[in-house]
């Protein structure tokens, strides 16, 4: 009978289910892990990531779990759902760390990062550029942001600005290069009007960044 079949089936499921359920567990561990070897760096302090394995009453085409990333932002704080509590900038970086661990398994051919620099510091945004600037041996990387550490670090630089134009407001992309582009990061370092101060640091940050890319191996 049917229901004779169903219960052959079910029995001969479960050590396939058992043993997909104990890898997941193993990995989950080891991606905790890792991950947490990256956050720090990414001003995101005291911040956790960790993998929730909910058991399911009845196991559906993937598995007998429901699995979903849970964080605390702050150290002693409860983890929850992450898409729950996690704010853009958090978001962001928090993919960022994901992809950094999972980069070499990742077959996703672009990768957009915006609002990666919210709360993010001078300090931890050159962390942050040199993560990004890893990726980019894999994948192509587009990331939108106001700090000139991550901004420095651009294989292909590009401003956005907008315009009126015939009465109305447009957006336009500037590729920017050479001495252009030195203005821009000066501008980002310092504001406006560019001045002889802001261009030095800006020299200073470019040929910094150089390098760190000269003298690394992405990974």
């Amino acid at each position: 009978s049917l229901a004779v079949q169903e219960a052959e089936r079910r029995d001969a499921l479960q050590p396939l289910l058992a043993e997909l359920s104990s890898r997941r567990t193993e990995a989950a561990g080891q991606l905790e892990q890792r991950i947490d070897h990256v956050i720090a760096d990414l001003g995101l302090g005291s911040a956790q990531v960790r993998v929730g394995i909910h058991p399911l009453d009845e196991p559906i085409e993937t598995g007998a779990e429901r699995i979903e990333l849970l964080f605390a932002p702050n150290a002693g704080e409860t983890q929850k759902p992450l898409a729950r509590i996690a704010s853009g900038g958090e978001t962001a970086r928090l993919m960022l760390a994901l992809k950094s661990v999972l980069a070499e398994g990742d077959e996703t051919p672009t990768l957009v990062f915006d609002e990666i620099d919210v709360g993010v510091g001078a300090r931890s945004g050159q962390a942050v550029g040199e993560k990004l600037w890893s990726l980019s041996t894999r994948h192509q990387v587009i990331v939108i942001t106001h700090l000139a550490q991550i901004a420095a670090f651009a294989d292909s630089h590009y401003m956005i600005r907008k315009a009126v134009a015939d009465g109305r407001t447009e957006s336009r992309i500037d590729h920017v290069v050479g001495d252009k582009r030195r203005d821009e990061i000066a501008e980002m370092i310092d504001g406006k009007p560019v001045s002889p101060e802001s261009r030095a640091a800006a020299d200073q940050l470019l040929a910094r960044i150089a390098g760190v890319k000269g003298s690394q191996i992405p990974v």
